[in-house]
């Protein structure tokens, strides 16, 4: 990841996605503190000290020293389900594609509402469509893939209030669902791998220019298919139950 996700179409794409949706959300000029759930090794985080002051937590020692290469934000060892944050002390909190690979995603969910000020925005990317399952998934031990009805429900459940639910990279649901579907029916992998989007320059620099476009409709129009979905909710500030 480290490697690829600055410039890999499908990272940047979504860092693209995240930005427009904040503003949207909160407006123009600083932020004020944002925590990134699961940041791994940071480029959302450098994404991030554009707009805010960013706070990255990780369980993964690799990933965290990766991340503080970048020299930007805040960084600490932590668990989604148990953030050590005192309550309603960000504007916002990015998880993305972090709730997928948890046991208890509705207890997570309500942690990062509580640390989330009230009417601040929680948002959450997470993999769709349980038919693109494939040794991607088994790699990077993922729970589970979404659809919107179960997102909403657990986003809900946690106690937060939806305001933006899409699906997103909504040009590569085909091409994916194919492609995947193929090499289920064909792989004699013993080892999942897993898929980092990996193209050639040209066709990542075209890929990244759709990606572009998709971030700028998403926050006014939602999809209704694509590989991953995006949802923004908006904080209560509950106390934690935990």
């Amino acid at each position: 990841m480290r490697a690829v996700e600055d410039g890999n179409w499908w990272f940047a794409g979504k860092r693209m996605l995240v930005e427009e949706l904040l503003r949207q959300a909160l407006g123009a000029g600083r932020l004020g503190r944002v925590l990134d759930v699961g940041c791994g090794t940071g480029a959302t985080l450098a994404m991030l000290a554009r707009l805010a002051d960013p706070v990255g937590i990780d369980r993964a020692p690799a990933a965290l020293r990766l991340a503080a290469e970048r020299r930007v934000g805040h960084l600490c060892a932590a668990d989604a389900e148990r953030l050590a944050f005192a309550d309603g002390v960000f504007a916002a909190v990015t998880a993305l594609d972090v709730v997928e690979h948890l046991d208890h995603p509705v207890r997570a969910l309500r942690e990062m509402g509580r640390v989330c000020a009230p009417g601040g925005v929680v948002l959450v990317t997470v993999p769709a469509y349980s038919l693109l399952w494939s040794d991607h998934d088994v790699a990077l031990e993922h729970r589970r893939r979404y659809t919107p009805r179960l997102l909403r429900q657990q986003m809900e459940a946690a106690g937060l209030e939806v305001v933006r639910l899409s699906h997103a990279y909504a040009a590569f649901f085909l091409p994916a669902l194919v492609v995947r579907r193929l090499l289920r029916l064909g792989s004699r992998r013993k080892v999942p791998e897993a898929d980092l989007g990996m193209v050639a320059g040209p066709v990542n620099a075209l890929l990244a220019v759709y990606m572009r476009c998709e971030a700028v409709v998403l926050p006014w129009l939602n999809l209704p298919f694509g590989t991953s979905l995006v949802c923004a909710a908006r904080s209560r500030n509950l106390k934690s139950e935990i």
